[in-house]
């Protein structure tokens, strides 16, 4: 339909309301073909007259914004590019030199500044009545706190996309520029379609220079005379105390408006309140004379209601969010905000710089320089390196109190037939934990080995302690049983499947003697076997053993959401080492109809993350690769939320580079797989199913991309 007969379809289908046209008119497309692009802060132009709709090559749609001297319209050009952008314009009958000279000099600085999180000019021109305009890119967006709200956005998505803000106003200052009028209202948030790379946290873009100042010579400031009457020019309640008192500002004045735009996001609250209009003098004094409380503090001190609200647009609960905030995001977020510029972060790549340090786990510059502190930080950060070095330290000495301890449990179970049963199922559980503990302080000592240069080895040592393990539990078949099962995962993960195959069949042996009794343990020990049977490279038989469970698991509780979820993702994990992606898939899907039924929170949690890991590794195995990134972000997310140090974090960030690679974000990928490729070479011994199959995973992605060197690279860890 021409463009004048829609119009005018437009107006009778809306009963003549100006508003309602321009929003939906701005729905529709600007050209046949092009894609709708819907502006939820349009308003109408009814009120410009005809004449005045076109400006230069571009039709006015509507008003986006409006400010003491120029208006932003949303307008379309049809030549020489078809396009929409956002069209700032110079009110009519506003000749003041230094407005005029103030409007040039923001187009002059938007022109130098190159960055994809700041709003790009296309073009500039005077129009017909003399009026100076210029043409900025169209941000398809609602503003930050608005877009953070409306998604849920938890936390760490909210700093992510600070993070990007930081970028780009530091991109700025290196080109000479200050805002001066940083705020949320000036800062829109896109967001991309499925599939296009867009982060789920959006794509930010900081709008309207019009009264920020220039740092070279080239551009001088200007005075505010002509913008203001008593006050300065900018919005309070994001203005550093400096500005606010009229002295002189450099790019620091801009840290102080990211810290208050920071504790606004974190808490959804203004750092110093609201303003008031008519007596901003009484907002400035206590600018000058209050200092900010914590923004943890400001959500621990919210009513009830106000905190469930806050908490939930946060995704969270209002006690996790306080937990969140305090600490690292209290003390970056003050820092910003001292009065003191000199005691503020120097530039907004310092305050970027420590966001990453609080999601790594490193200490923050912001923070005191407390010794636990930085301890803390320390543990969060090499976890594994910790607990095996202090494992270590231990072991000679906690081995044989906790052998004691478990065979004192034991022997304690013995004076009535009843009794005597519940004391033995007490003392194989008492002896599990005791095992497990054992087994972790070996586990951990062959793991370092290498490092420390120890002659004794963690085989040695567990061949030592097998007999002395095993002897308090000769009359308790079922305990032996448990603690042979335990044996063989901790053989396994040694890379001894040999040894570990011995002791399953001992334990399924010593279970046939309990008959039903003992069906659960023979479960338990047939999975067991099918994770050995995967090490060595035989999944028919491993396939064989699942079976063998799940025909035992109909028998005995064929109801178990639980049990049935563990056995169909076993199943799901040796077809993928098989190279079955097709058969993973349905196994992953069987999982699922399972995971609905189980009851508590957190299992159910655990199960569908790993359902969505073997679902992204069969995915990857197909060569899907962009279904395989949506499909580990879940997992992603669980892990990094519950066990952020374990190596499971790096096999599920291996999965999503390897994902990117398949995509063409190779760098990306490989910057990934370098801070995981020592964590997983570490926790998997060479030959490990799990290793095996990430390593041929990566392998894939970098030959679907023609990388044969990088592929060759990666086929070569699986067994180094």
């Amino acid at each position: 339909m021409p463009p004048d007969e829609r119009l005018a379809w437009l107006r009778g289908a809306c009963g003549g309301d100006p508003a309602l046209v321009a929003r939906v008119a701005d729905a529709l497309p600007t050209a046949e073909g092009s894609p709708a692009s819907p502006s939820p802060l349009l308003r109408p132009i009814e009120s410009v007259p005809e004449s005045l709709r076109q400006i230069g090559p571009y039709s006015l749609r509507g008003v986006l914004g409006e400010g003491a001297f120029g208006v932003v319209y949303l307008a379309d050009q049809s030549e020489p590019i078809p396009r929409r952008v956002a069209l700032k314009v110079l009110k009519p009958h506003v000749s003041a030199g230094e407005v005029v000279a103030r409007f040039e000099q923001e187009r002059r600085m938007l022109a130098r500044l190159d960055h994809p999180s700041i709003a790009h000019v296309l073009d500039a021109g005077v129009s017909e009545d003399g009026r100076p305009w210029f043409a900025l890119e169209f941000v398809r967006g609602l503003p930050l706190l608005r877009h953070c709200d409306e998604a849920r956005l938890g936390v760490d998505d909210r700093l992510r996309l600070f993070e990007e803000i930081c970028r780009a106003v530091q991109h700025a200052h290196q080109n000479g520029v200050i805002h001066r009028d940083l705020k949320p209202s000036n800062i829109l948030v896109s967001t991309g379609r499925p599939g296009d790379g867009t982060p789920r946290w959006g794509t930010p873009k900081i709008i309207d220079f019009g009264i920020a100042e220039a740092l070279d010579a080239a551009d001088p400031p200007r005075a505010d005379a002509a913008l203001a009457s008593d006050r300065p020019a900018g919005t309070l309640e994001f203005m550093a105390p400096e500005q606010a008192l009229g002295r002189e500002v450099d790019t620091r004045s801009d840290i102080y408006a990211l810290g208050a735009i920071l504790f606004h996001l974190l808490s959804g609250a203004l750092p110093m309140g609201e303003a008031d209009r008519d007596d901003p003098t009484a907002f400035v004094e206590r600018l000058r004379q209050q200092d900010p409380r914590p923004p943890s503090a400001v959500v621990a001190a919210l009513p009830p209601a106000a905190a469930q609200e806050a908490a939930m647009r946060r995704s969270t609960t209002p006690a996790r969010l306080v937990r969140a905030l305090r600490g690292d995001l209290d003390w970056i977020t003050l820092r910003c905000l001292q009065k003191d510029r000199g005691a503020r972060y120097d530039s907004a790549s310092d305050l970027a710089a420590d966001l990453c340090r609080h999601f790594a786990h490193r200490p923050v510059e912001a923070a005191p320089r407390r010794f636990l502190y930085r301890l803390d930080r320390f543990v969060r950060r090499h976890q594994a390196a910790v607990a095996a070095a202090l494992l270590c330290a231990v072991m000679l000495v906690t081995t044989t109190i906790l052998v004691a301890l478990a065979l004192r449990t034991a022997i304690r179970a013995h004076e009535a037939e009843r009794a005597a049963r519940r004391d033995a199922e007490r003392a194989s559980m008492n002896a599990n934990d005791a095992l497990s503990a054992v087994v972790s302080l070996i586990t951990s000592i062959s793991l370092d080995r290498t490092a420390r240069g120890v002659a004794t080895t963690s085989e040695q040592i567990l061949a030592d302690a097998r007999q002395a393990i095993l002897e308090p539990f000769q009359t308790q078949p079922r305990a032996q049983a448990q603690v042979r099962v335990a044996l063989a995962k901790a053989l396994l993960s040694l890379g001894h499947a040999g040894a570990a195959s011995r002791e399953v069949t001992a334990a399924i042996a010593l279970l046939g003697t309990l008959g039903a009794e003992g069906t659960s343990g023979v479960i338990d020990a047939l999975r067991t076997q099918a994770a050995i049977d995967e090490q060595r490279a035989r999944p028919d038989d491993a396939l064989a053993a699942l079976d063998r469970a799940a025909s035992l698991q109909r028998e005995h509780a064929p109801e178990d959401a639980e049990d049935w979820t563990e056995l169909q993702l076993d199943r799901a994990r040796v077809l993928i080492s098989s190279g079955d992606a097709a058969g993973a898939l349905r196994a992953v899907n069987a999982a699922r109809g399972w995971i609905a039924r189980i009851d508590a929170s957190t299992p159910r949690r655990r199960a569908a993350s790993s359902a969505a890991f073997f679902e992204a590794q069969a995915l990857l195995l197909d060569g899907r690769w962009a279904d395989a990134l949506r499909a580990i972000q879940p997992n992603l997310d669980f892990n990094r939320s519950t066990m952020p140090g374990h190596w499971w974090m790096a096999e599920s960030s291996a999965v999503q580079a390897a994902g990117l690679i398949g995509i063409g974000e190779v760098d990306e990928g490989r910057q990934i797989l370098a801070s995981v490729e020592g964590p997983l070479m570490q926790a998997l011994p060479p030959g490990a199913s799990p290793r095996r199959t990430i390593c041929t995973l990566v392998a894939k992605a970098f030959e679907a991309r023609g990388l044969v060197e990088d592929a060759n690279h990666w086929r070569s860890l699986a067994s180094r």
